[in-house]
Parts: C-alpha cells; sequence; structure tokens
C-alpha cells in the first residue's frame, strides 16, 4: 500500500508503521481516514488503536472509519471470515450495539 500511495501521489508522506502504535506525536494529523484498515485487527485491540489515532489526531479533526458489519454472529472474527483475494488474513465484524460500546 505505500508503494501505490507513492505511485498515486508521489508528493505524499508515506509511513508504514503498526496500526496499533501509530508513530505521530499528539495532535500531529488534521484528519483520520481508514478504509478497511482496523477490520485487520482483533476485536479486543481495536479500542486501543482507535484511542491511540485519536490522541494523533487534532482537537475536532475529522476522521472516516469502515469497519464490516456482522452477518449473523457478533463474534465473527478470524481468517477465512470473508472471501478473500490474499488468503491468510484476519477480519472482525461488528454488531451496532458492539461498535457503540467501544466508541
Amino acid at each position: 500500500m505505500v508503494r501505490r500511495a507513492r505511485a498515486v501521489a508521489p508528493s505524499s508522506l508515506s509511513v508504514q508503521a503498526e496500526l496499533g502504535a501509530l508513530p505521530f506525536r499528539r495532535g500531529a494529523l488534521a484528519a483520520g481516514w481508514a478504509r478497511n484498515t482496523y477490520v485487520h485487527l482483533h476485536q479486543a485491540d481495536v479500542p486501543m488503536a482507535w484511542n491511540d489515532l485519536h490522541h494523533a489526531l487534532q482537537p475536532e479533526a475529522p476522521i472516516e472509519v469502515t469497519v464490516f458489519a456482522d452477518q449473523g454472529d457478533p463474534n465473527a472474527e478470524g481468517y477465512g471470515v470473508f472471501p478473500d483475494d490474499l488468503p491468510g488474513r484476519w477480519f472482525s465484524t461488528w454488531t451496532e450495539a458492539r461498535l457503540r460500546d467501544v466508541l
């Protein structure tokens, strides 16, 4: 993804890091966008990862985060939860109630 970002937006700053340990100082980011990113963390790890994102954002910074709705099993997470072009990736899914609790 870093290579793709550089190809599409060569002047952008690209960073590869752990999602749960962002390498940004407090308030460094003016906005956040995570499309299909946090879905690869275990549900139990997401609250602290979002806390880390929150600290990296400026006050009142907008964010957009995509998560997947559960498909009938509120605890559905793991390998092979969805058909995947890149086998071996972890997926977590969320009920609206669980997502509200975490937020």
